[in-house]
């Protein structure tokens, strides 16, 4: 048979199916309608039958009656990783994209969430507590402060230089290389299912970085307090849908109110970050007393 051969209609809607880019399940042609609608761990999706597809799609049209009453509370940018996360803190729900095209998830579906800097754990959350853990991250940075310092007089030498050897053209333009590696690469994101099509959910978030030009141990821990408000934002959605009968912790040990983790109230501008946690509050993230207590901490009263 040619390339251009006439296919059989997909088997679940009788649409027609893609010549180029045809879509299989269980060696079976279906139509790119049906297969888009696929949104399962990659895992489950491998061992897929047609039996199974078409359970799926009866299972993705009862989740289509969530997507239609999902009122977004909170949006987080997580564009680092190709998606905002959305929550509807009313319903309990949330979803990995801001446009609603994936899956919609009930809180009680997540069993437990852990986030780690590189291998060290930051949070641990799971239906019997709320753990966060003392970070080293802004020491271990203000600690490489001589070094950065001694790398910027080398490259303003550097330039200097550069500025006179280039009147002669006897160099090429010399481009500064910052070779010192961050405290840690990345934060780590584990989120564990009790679902029928997802097991767990793995996200990776690049942590900052030290700029080529002019490396800045202020600026890199002020990108990492940003960062870690986010990380507690996104635990404390989680805390309004899914973990919201766990005890709270004590001050030193809850997210939303750990100064430790963000260094906000030594490194960075506190009425900034005071700024930031109003939103949250105001956004249903944190609650008033939460948001108190922050304040509190960044004042230092």
């Amino acid at each position: 048979m040619g390339l251009f051969s006439k296919k059989e209609p997909c088997p679940i809607c009788g649409g027609k199916i893609d010549i180029f880019f045809p879509r299989k399940i269980e060696g079976q042609l279906v139509c790119d309608n049906c297969y888009d609608k696929l949104d399962v761990q990659e895992e489950i999706l491998n061992s897929f039958t047609m039996a199974d597809f078409r359970e799926y799609l009866s299972y993705y049209e009862q989740n289509q009656q969530l997507r239609e009453g999902f009122n977004t509370s909170y949006a987080l940018d997580f564009s680092v990783i190709g998606n905002d996360m959305v929550f509807d803190f009313d319903n309990k729900l949330f979803c990995v994209d801001d446009k609603l095209n994936k899956l919609i998830f009930a809180g009680k579906d997540v069993v437990s969430i852990v986030i780690k800097e590189d291998s060290t754990p930051l949070f641990e959350c799971n239906h019997r507590e709320i753990k966060s853990y003392q970070s080293s991250v802004k020491e271990r940075a203000l600690q490489m402060a001589p070094q950065l310092a001694q790398m910027v007089s080398n490259q303003r030498l550097m330039r200097n230089m550069e500025r006179i050897t280039r009147e002669e053209d006897k160099a090429p333009r010399y481009i500064p290389i910052v070779d010192l590696p961050e405290p840690f690469k990345a934060f780590h994101i584990h989120i564990k299912f009790e679902h029928p099509y997802w097991n767990n959910m793995d996200f990776r978030v690049s942590g900052p970085t030290f700029s080529n030009e002019y490396p800045d141990v202020n600026e890199y821990i002020k990108e990492y307090t940003e960062q870690i408000t986010n990380l507690e934002a996104f635990i404390n959605a989680f805390r309004r849908i899914t973990f919201s009968d766990v005890k709270a912790q004590p001050a030193d040990n809850n997210p939303a109110s750990q100064s430790s983790h963000s260094g906000s109230s030594s490194d960075s501008d506190p009425v900034a970050e005071i700024k930031k946690y109003k939103e949250l509050m105001e956004g249903g993230i944190i609650t008033e007393e939460e948001f108190s207590e922050k304040k509190r901490q960044l004042l230092r009263i």
